[in-house]
């Protein structure tokens, strides 16, 4: 029961815009906000895109003793240029040397992300006897896709081998938030009664990768310390979680890049849910030898037919293969229809 064989699931912005999580577009318009900042006598005046923001922001520069005037700059040529561009990374990438841009940009998106996570459907603190709560919250987020791939993924697996759920799965998450992580370890404390410390010792065995980083690790992930989800961004750790990210036009690491290709060359069924399929993205998985084991998932919502078959192509190329049409599903769908409507395919 469960996956029906070792999976590789990637995860792109579409994953989390059921939490209310912006995707390109809104993000690139909240940030070009957010960074109008006008200043008078050091404070941050009415005219701001966003006053708390701008005020978080000098607050942070006065703590850390520094100069936000290079960062300003950057941000005043974020709000006057940025309009154009389809992602925030994209917007980077193209105006790549003009100084402090990356910094200005990662300021803004933790800033950003920390605000739709507090905001989100799935920012649930479980206290003491707060089972009720928490069933109300499952509830409440039960059309989701998280909820669907961990009813299947859960199947056949009791209170006594737990430990095993993740066994199958290898995660890759482009996103900057923790709404998938977040609701996984909210459904298993809901499913088994779990204390916070038994949910815990699970979730640490999920193999995930963020490649560009996330505002905050949660439980066992790789970073510098704990964030909880829904946290908000203060003065006093601005800068230190924004360290934390990195847009595109920044290498990804070597060895994250090595472990994604091992996990893509191990598994033997890819899912991309609200993936973009961009090449620089999908270089990071590298290429496999030919097998005839790998079947590819993926779900392209309002996507033309001539950009399925590209995207095809593609991951036959990097598979060293040739599919025959039932092997690659990537359908114009959102992730919870699709998952139900291949189930059968993707589960045992």
């Amino acid at each position: 029961m469960g996956l029906r064989d070792k999976t590789l699931l990637v995860l792109g912005a579409g994953a989390s815009a059921p939490y209310n999580l912006p995707l390109g577009g809104k993000l690139v318009s909240e940030i070009a906000a957010a960074a109008k900042i006008r200043i008078d006598f050091d404070r941050a005046t009415d005219q701001c895109g966003d006053r708390q923001f701008a005020n978080l922001f000098l607050q942070a520069a006065r703590r850390q003793s520094i100069s936000p005037n290079p960062i300003l700059t950057a941000l005043a040529f974020i709000n006057s240029h940025s309009g154009t561009s389809a992602s925030i990374d994209d917007f980077v990438h193209s105006n790549t040397g003009v100084p402090n841009l990356p910094e200005a940009a990662k300021i803004c998106i933790t800033y950003l992300i920390a605000e739709h996570e507090n905001r989100s459907p799935i920012n649930f603190k479980l206290e003491r006897n707060a089972n009720e709560d928490l069933k109300d919250v499952v509830e409440k987020n039960k059309d989701s896709w998280v909820h669907v791939f961990y009813q299947n993924m859960q199947k056949g697996i009791t209170r006594n081998d737990i430990a095993n759920i993740f066994d199958d799965l290898y995660v890759v998450n482009f996103n900057y938030d923790r709404c998938f992580e977040q609701h996984i370890s909210l459904l298993i404390r809901a499913n088994f009664g779990f204390s916070e410390d038994e949910m815990l010792s699970v979730m640490e065995k999920l193999r995930m990768i963020h490649p560009y980083g996330c505002i905050g690790r949660l439980f066992g992930q790789v970073g510098k310390s704990p964030r909880s989800f829904g946290k908000l961004v203060h003065d006093h750790d601005v800068f230190d979680r924004s360290e934390g990210i990195r847009t595109y036009t920044e290498a990804v690491d070597a060895q994250i890049s090595k472990t994604i290709n091992s996990w893509f060359v191990d598994a033997r069924q890819v899912v991309f849910l609200g993936f973009g399929f961009h090449k620089q993205n999908m270089d990071l998985f590298g290429e496999r030898q030919p097998t005839p084991e790998i079947r590819i998932f993926g779900t392209s919502l309002d996507e033309s037919e001539p950009n399925r078959r590209a995207w095809t192509k593609d991951i036959e190329m990097r598979c060293n293969k040739h599919y025959a049409n039932e092997e690659v599903k990537i359908e114009d769908s959102n992730s919870e229809e699709y998952l139900r409507s291949h189930r059968a395919l993707i589960f045992e």
